[in-house]
């Protein structure tokens, strides 16, 4: 057994009789209970835990100036809308295949709980990048997938928004 697994195993193990037992692990502290919030006591000192917002505290004002104008123009189309509870920016990296991901735009959690995934193009798309989208659309069916085509106004045209939702 490799020494750090076996170090591991003694941790949570002692051995008795010839027959290794589980050790008795202290008893949790309930939760303090306040008016507002309900703190979680630190059982491990040596274990530096911090909340997930608090890790990521910027990381969508980092992605947002990274947007082009189209995408930074969708993202205030979705931050418009009164049903999504959540809203990210490239927050999600999905796996297709060796050395070929897939990172949509946006993310956005709505009040049903529904998880959806947005790609924002601006109304050309590469033959690479649809079959992409169609093929995460199939790998992964527990998310809605939504391509978003906008083209921003001009002087000759106005501005418009095709979204088309992706079935598995």
């Amino acid at each position: 057994m490799p020494e750090g697994l076996r170090k591991l195993f003694l941790e949570q193990y002692v051995e008795t009789d010839g027959k290794f037992v589980e050790k008795r692990l202290p008893k949790v502290q309930e939760p303090i209970r306040t008016e507002n919030a309900t703190v979680v006591p630190d059982l491990n000192p040596e274990i530096n835990w911090t909340p997930y917002r608090a890790m990521n505290v910027g990381a969508d004002e980092v992605a947002l100036k990274e947007l082009n104008r189209t995408e930074q123009r969708y993202y205030q189309i979705l931050k418009a809308r009164p049903e999504l509870v959540w809203i990210g920016v490239k927050t999600m990296r999905f796996r297709i295949a060796a050395n070929t991901h897939y990172t949509p735009d946006f993310q956005s959690l709505d009040k049903d709980g529904i998880m959806t995934q947005y790609d924002s193009k601006g109304g050309f798309t590469r033959e690479d990048s649809q079959l992409k989208m169609k093929l995460v659309a199939r790998m992964f069916p527990f998310f809605q997938w939504v391509k978003a085509e906008l083209n921003l106004a001009t002087r000759n045209k106005a501005e418009s928004l095709k979204e088309t939702v992706f079935k598995a």
